[in-house]
């Protein structure tokens, strides 16, 4: 489940929050990455980023939100050095490390697009979904303190200026199990804001 917005300037650098709720109100938080050849994987499981600080463990938790309590932020930004061209993740304002720019010859200069949005992954062949639920497993209809959102999704141009997606595309591929429900800009700060997540279960392919 995504929004997607397509660039004029691959699908390979994707941090997400697994947005998976457990009983210490933590996240999980994941990337994964996909070079040129589309080899690539999560997290750390192969070589390809390079942590530069171990205050933030990748694949590991975040402080998350409580169902209708006190609502927190995890705030996520990549960017590309100039120079070198190595791609930065910083969460939490936490520079976390970078994927080298040897990784990704077509985005030399810039990304052809950006997605914002949650994923469910069954790595069993032919398996089904499961009861996996994707933000706080709750139907973004739920709305404020419930569910899952997105906010101030924002991208840089040319010119270092943050600017809101204008021309971009929803994907919703299990309507049934999970959703995602668009904020309209007077209900929400600049940038992109989207409600999103849901409980999963078998019947996500019926």
């Amino acid at each position: 489940m995504y929004i997607t917005k397509i660039l004029n300037w691959p699908k390979q650098l994707e941090p997400k929050l697994n947005e998976v709720q457990n009983k210490n109100d933590s996240h999980d938080y994941y990337t994964k990455y996909k070079t040129d050849n589309k080899t690539g994987c999560y997290d750390l499981k192969c070589p390809g980023f390079v942590q530069t600080n171990q205050e933030i463990s990748m694949g590991g938790a975040l402080r998350g939100s409580s169902y209708g309590a006190e609502q927190f932020i995890i705030a996520v930004k990549i960017f590309r050095e100039n120079g070198n061209g190595n791609w930065w993740l910083v969460v939490q304002n936490t520079t976390v490390g970078y994927w080298p720019s040897s990784l990704f010859k077509s985005m030399a200069k810039n990304a052809d697009y950006i997605q914002w949005g949650g994923e469910i992954y069954n790595s069993i062949p032919g398996g089904k979904h499961t009861g996996t639920e994707m933000g706080s497993g709750l139907l973004p209809e739920r709305g404020t303190q419930k569910a899952a959102y997105f906010r101030n999704c924002l991208y840089y141009d040319e010119n270092i200026i943050g600017k809101a997606p204008d021309n971009y595309e929803i994907e919703v591929s299990k309507p049934k199990c999970y959703d995602l429900q668009y904020v309209s800009p007077v209900e929400r700060p600049p940038g992109l804001g989207f409600f999103y997540g849901g409980a999963g279960g078998p019947n996500c392919d019926a």
